[in-house]
């Protein structure tokens, strides 16, 4: 029979309280677990879970004891530990769940379902350390429903607990609403519980061992107990949670002082931060300084967000494009510099830099990120490299792996590399091969510890141009602190012409005392200890004024009659050479007893010992007084440039002409007024507009056009020649935009040109005239030859036709020989009233042979005359030359006749060769060669001068002529002596047909 028990409901009424209180104790808790973090969050989570699991495993005790049995009952107390373990466990496990930041469906499922677990072992456990002598059994049914209870309950405790845990201030009603159905929900598991548990009586006496008794004092003890440790529990999270709100609060003065203090930060800056949405494409944050940078009113809102790309410069929208697309699809960082053209067409640099947020899941949520305004810094980049590509000596920028990444024009002068050629590369590249190895420390160690190294150094260093030679230069080095890090900026200068100097200063000080005297140039040396000098030149006597009879002046003298203005410019100068051991260079003025005033560029050089000590310093002092007055000069022929009769005239590539000086004025009749804004081709002739398409096309690539010679026209329509001298105009970005037009009017010139055209025509004339007066004999001979024979041939065939029985055949074959010499007789006199033609040379292809054959035939009576043997070795298939026939038939006679001359006197073989081959780059090669006297000694050089001669009746002009038609035709003419003994004469021609004027 089944013990009947009953309640003490005064205890049960305690239980469903210490149930509620330690609920509301678990939301406090909760709040405290989930705003800690790190080591300060397991604490809160222990300690918690604790008092927690405690005020639970309390509640269940007390109910357990307000259950009175009509037979003694004693706690197995290890057992009753072992169940406050279980509330504890179970408390953890809240906690941490309502604790996270998110908490899906599953995660609560599974925490209701460990946290019943524990709640129900714990009232399962605790009820196992009963002793007494009964039995007990569980109704099976109503044990499941506890634990679905307990499940139930649990996570009804988790939704609770995890949407009141972040309230911060009061005692929250909805939070005690909350502890209330918490605490009854746990005490209704726990009354099913111990419903579910029935008692029958047994003879066998309990196991009393490790047990334990709990008297009415005992109970209240565990309930003060209780109610002491979840106050204990509820006073520190109040005092944590006032002091976090506390601290809250401060936080908020210091991250609205924070955001003052970004916001004049973005503004000193111009720096403007935003928040950019990936889904909608909405902004979420936009910074005041955001919006004054890209040109928008904050009152807008962040609406203008979508708008930004209108502001955009069209021609970096596709960039900004590419580069925000690649960022979205690898969900990384990007960064670009783009334009922006606002309204008033003001265009400025924007810097963007982008960071991608990822939610739990890995996906691409949005993009954080900053846009600053680098107008100024890109501006001040132009003017830099502005500075840099006027400086006179060669400029490299570097960085800290040795890569080239800037260089300026002097530096592709000096060592005939192009500029893409250095970009990118190491600077060993022009290091000569020999310092390549050790170069990478030395660049190592300067960027260890940058400073600026002066020009020279006491260094002696080298350069190596693209064609391997080398150079001595001097270098001086500057760090420059760049947003990309520390860059080298370095100078270079070729100091070759002044090595030069230096080496013919060592080997004559006669030459050196001239040279001062006539390049006004004084040289000294004076000891730094005690500032006396050891050497002062005349010359720098004559340019300070000072008597060489007194001796060398006092350091302080030099200075007295140094000009005011310029005294601690040049101590501070040498000061500084003297500190660094380096070499100076200043430029200052004095001012003589008579108040003469000199302008004085001075180098100085350190001289140091073996030890490295500087012992004195020598150099030298240039009255650069007059060279002063020259750049005064200079300047004033600028003005006078300005001022030209020269045509200057400035045009868009669409030929819009922009400008139009007074020397195009006067030069096309055009006034100012009427020219600008129309098109160039006002000026040009209709049958030449195509030559303005090709200029443009060569201005386009950046190509500068000079002296092209061709024809304008003028407002009347008259026309004139001109040589134009075309420049590229480029913006600052460095695309070609226009073009400068420099035209000189070349008429006059052109005219004289033509003039001396006809003036060379006539004395070729008069020369080839010469020469055939002087060939009569041997061209009657020529032309007798071919009439004898005709006559011979007449009279032939009359006798065959006087016969009785006339021979035809024999009589037709003489017939055939008299036309064959009649045009023989015809060919010679066409050949030679050819070369007395006066007329106006004309080109056409020549076969170079073929002339010489002609002239040949022309010459060989005179060479027989003369007991010369003609030799040709004339090469087949020659290309044609384009020329004039007869200047070149000028050319081969003068040049045989100048070998027959050579010839006369000469004893022995008399022999001539004419050879024909072809030579390099398509050129033909003629050459004369004779066995004659040779070239004059000691005037070899001299023989193609003007009215050089050395014959009796010579006029000097022969050779001369010959050179001017050759070189007319694009060839060259030159002469040399042969072994044994004789002279050759070669000339070459184009073979192409090509001409020069």
């Amino acid at each position: 029979m089944n013990l009947i028990g009953s309640y003490n409901y005064a205890l049960v009424a305690v239980s469903v309280l210490i149930a509620m209180f330690a609920s509301y104790a678990a939301l406090n808790l909760a709040g405290r677990v989930t705003a800690a973090g790190g080591w300060t969050r397991a604490v809160w989570l222990l300690g918690g879970a604790g008092a927690m699991g405690t005020g639970i495993w309390s509640m269940h005790y007390i109910g357990m004891l307000a259950f009175i049995l009509p037979i003694p009952v004693a706690y197995h107390w290890p057992t009753v530990l072992l169940s406050l373990l279980a509330a504890i466990l179970a408390s953890v496990i809240a906690l941490y769940m309502v604790s996270r930041q998110k908490m899906g469906v599953s995660r609560a499922v599974a925490g209701s379902a460990l946290m019943g677990a524990g709640i129900a072992s714990m009232h399962y456990i605790g009820m196992a350390a009963m002793r007494l002598p009964a039995i007990c059994h569980f109704n099976s049914f109503l044990v499941i429903l506890s634990v679905v209870f307990a499940v139930l309950i649990s996570l009804a405790a988790l939704w609770i607990a995890f949407h009141f845990r972040d309230e911060k201030t009061g005692v929250g009603w909805a939070k005690l609403a909350g502890a209330a159905v918490m605490g009854a929900g746990i005490s209704v598991m726990h009354y099913t519980g111990m419903a579910a548990a029935s008692f029958m009586p047994s003879g066998m006496p309990a196991d009393l061992s490790h047990a334990v008794s709990i008297s009415t004092l005992g109970t209240a003890g565990i309930a003060a107990v209780t109610f002491i440790v979840l106050g204990l529990a509820l006073l520190t999270s109040w005092m944590d949670k006032r002091f976090a709100v506390q601290t809250l609060e401060l936080q908020e003065k210091k991250l609205q002082r924070s955001e003052a203090y970004l916001a004049e930060a973005q503004r000193l800056t111009r720096t403007g931060s935003w928040a950019w949405r990936l889904a909608g494409d909405v902004a979420v944050h936009l910074s005041e300084e955001w919006y004054r940078i890209y040109g928008f009113d904050p009152q807008e809102g962040i609406s203008v967000w979508k708008e930004r790309l209108q502001r955009i410069h069209p021609e970096d929208r596709v960039k900004w494009q590419e580069v925000t697309d690649r960022a979205i699809g690898e969900k990384s960082d990007y960064e670009l510099e783009v334009r922006l053209l606002l309204p008033g067409s003001t265009v400025k640099y924007i810097h963007t830099v982008g960071h991608p947020v990822l939610n739990s899941s890995g996906e691409l949520v949005q993009f954080v990120g900053s846009s600053m305004d680098v107008t100024e810094r890109r501006q001040a980049e132009q003017k830099f490299r502005g500075l840099l590509e006027s400086a006179p000596d060669a400029m490299i920028v570097m960085n800290r792996q040795g890569k080239i990444v800037l260089v300026n024009a002097q530096v592709e002068r000096l060592f005939g590399y192009q500029r893409e050629e250095l970009l990118g590369q190491e600077i060993e590249i022009l290091v000569p091969e020999r310092f390549r190895g050790r170069h990478p420390k030395h660049r190592t160690e300067f960027f260890a510890q940058p400073r600026v190294r002066p020009m020279g150094a006491g260094l002696q260093l080298y350069g190596r141009r693209k064609d391997g030679t080398e150079f001595p230069v001097e270098i001086s080095l500057s760090p420059l602190e760049t947003e990309e890090g520390t860059l080298v900026s370095g100078a270079v200068r070729d100091i070759t012409e002044r090595k030069q100097a230096e080496e013919a200063l060592r080997r004559s000080e006669g030459y050196l005392a001239e040279a001062q005297r006539l390049t006004h140039t004084g040289s000294w040396a004076w000891r730094v200890a005690g500032g006396d000098a050891v050497h002062l030149s005349e010359e720098w006597y004559r340019i300070y004024g000072f008597d060489p009879e007194n001796g060398p002046p006092a350091f302080e003298q030099l200075l007295q009659r140094t000009h005011p203005e310029d005294g601690s410019r040049l101590k501070a100068a040498i000061d500084r050479a003297t500190d660094r051991k380096s070499d100076y260079e200043v430029e200052f003025r004095i001012v003589l007893p008579d108040a003469t005033t000199k302008y004085i560029h001075t180098v100085g050089h350190p001289v140091l010992s073996s030890s490295g000590e500087l012992l004195q310093f020598v150099g030298s002092s240039t009255d650069i007084t007059e060279r002063k007055r020259a750049e005064q000069a200079t300047r004033l022929l600028a003005a006078i440039v300005e001022s030209s009769h020269d045509a200057i005239v400035s045009k868009t590539l669409n030929g819009v002409i922009t400008s139009w000086n007074k020397g195009a004025e006067r030069l096309f009749g055009y006034e100012a007024e009427e020219a600008v804004g129309r098109n160039i081709t006002m000026i040009i002739p209709p049958e030449r507009h195509y030559e303005e398409r090709t200029i443009v096309e060569q201005l386009t690539r950046g190509e500068r056009v000079d002296h092209f010679e061709t024809v304008r026209m003028r407002k009347d329509g008259s026309l004139l020649d001109v040589s134009l001298t075309i420049s590229p105009m480029k913006d600052a970005s460095g695309r070609v935009v226009g073009a400068s037009k420099l035209a000189r009017d070349i008429t006059e010139r052109k005219r004289a040109e033509e003039a001396l055209r006809r003036a060379q025509a006539d004395l070729a004339h008069v020369s080839r005239v010469t020469t055939m007066g002087e060939l009569t004999a041997s061209l009657a001979h020529e032309v007798n030859q071919p009439i004898a024979a005709a006559v011979t041939d007449a009279n032939t065939c009359l006798r065959w036709l006087s016969r009785d029985h006339p021979d035809l055949d024999e009589a037709r074959a003489a017939a055939m020989r008299i036309v064959k010499d009649g045009s023989r007789a015809a060919d010679i006199i066409s050949r030679i009233r050819l070369l007395f033609k006066r007329g106006t040379p004309e080109r056409e292809p020549v076969d170079v042979n073929a002339v010489v054959q002609e002239i040949i035939v022309l010459l060989h009576s005179e060479a027989t005359r003369n007991r010369v043997f003609l030799r040709t070795e004339l090469a087949q298939d020659l290309p044609q030359v384009m020329g004039d026939r007869v200047q070149l038939q000028q050319v081969i006679m003068n040049l045989i006749m100048n070998s027959i001359d050579a010839m006369k006197d000469v004893d022995g073989t008399r022999e001539l060769t004419i050879k024909s081959e072809r030579a390099e780059n398509e050129q033909l090669l003629v050459s004369v060669s004779d066995t004659g006297v040779g070239l004059p000694p000691q005037q070899a050089d001299q023989i193609f001068n003007a009215f050089f001669t050395t014959k009796p009746h010579g006029t000097g002009m022969g050779l001369r002529i010959s050179r001017s038609i050759v070189e007319s035709h694009g060839g060259r003419l030159w002469a040399a002596d042969t072994y044994p003994r004789g002279a050759s004469f070669c000339f070459t021609l184009p073979a192409k047909c090509e001409t020069h004027k």
